[in-house]
């Protein structure tokens, strides 16, 4: 496999998992909005959710298949601090004959990060995460270390739409993924605005809207690669919360529209998922 193509897979790849795709800013509003009700034991949160599709900053990853993603998060002693692992894994990996030969093996990963966010003067929240996505099937399928990892800032503002901004900067670990065999300096800025609606004590429901400009030297493509519409549902009783939401996604520019298959500029997908806090 040539060196640029490997390396097309890889930029393609992704979380959200626990923070997951663009759109889940909405979402993460009405999660804690639930969780500033009560006390959450010790702070532990296991959850698993699935997309029906997987993007990554607009493209598509695992061929436009699905993908199931386990987490497990720790809110270390209510100190801002979160210490979280997850999961990705393609869907048809599940569904098919040979699971190795779907659409995602060489990309299945285990990503841990470091999360930590304090609010000022109730109206400004200060966030900063450290994340590591250790692709371990991709060395011997794809003959290099896929693995990357990334460091986030950001920044929101507890007003109407509650407006944010983020800076994630990405390092990938092996230089043979590299266009000219030298790291390049991949980053992405995403800002937004969202909105949680308190229906009952028990559910709440979420808009988002955001917009992504990725500087990918790495692949040569820069511009805004992706703008998410988003409307989630969350239902929570007691320890047990059930989510789920539905997003459309416009592709605006060439460079990343037609970055892997199909090469379409509207794009639809919904997530659904169930978590458990301790």
């Amino acid at each position: 496999m040539k060196i640029k193509s490997a390396f097309t897979l890889i930029i393609i790849s992704m979380l959200l998992t626990v923070m997951v795709s663009s759109g889940a800013y909405s979402e993460d509003k009405a999660a804690s909005v639930e969780s500033e009700k009560e006390d959450t034991g010790i702070g532990l949160s296991i959850g698993l959710a699935y997309y029906s599709a997987y993007l990554w900053r607009g493209t598509y990853f695992y061929g436009g298949e699905g993908a199931f993603c386990p987490s497990v998060a720790w809110d270390i002693f209510s100190t801002g601090l979160r210490l979280s692992a997850a999961g990705e894994f393609a869907a048809d990996y599940f569904f098919e004959g040979d699971g190795r030969k779907s659409a995602g093996f060489d990309l299945h990963s285990f990503d841990a990060g470091l999360d930590y966010s304090r609010t000022f003067a109730d109206l400004v929240t200060v966030g900063a995460g450290l994340w590591y996505w250790y692709y371990f099937n991709s060395e011997d399928a794809l003959g290099a270390d896929a693995s990357f990892l990334t460091a986030k800032v950001s920044l929101g503002f507890n007003v109407l739409l509650s407006p944010f901004i983020s800076f994630t900067y990405d390092y990938y670990v092996d230089e043979d993924f590299c266009v000219d065999g030298e790291n390049k300096k991949d980053f992405y800025v995403q800002a937004g605005i969202g909105h949680v609606f308190e229906v009952t004590p028990e559910v709440a429901v979420s808009l988002g809207l955001c917009a992504g400009y990725y500087h990918a030297a790495s692949i040569e493509a820069y511009g805004v690669s992706d703008i998410d519409t988003s409307v989630g549902l969350l239902y929570t009783k007691g320890i047990v919360s059930v989510s789920g939401s539905l997003h459309y996604v416009a592709v605006p520019m060439k460079d990343f529209y037609t970055y892997g298959s199909p090469n379409d500029i509207h794009r639809w997908y919904a997530t659904f998922g169930a978590s458990v806090s301790l």
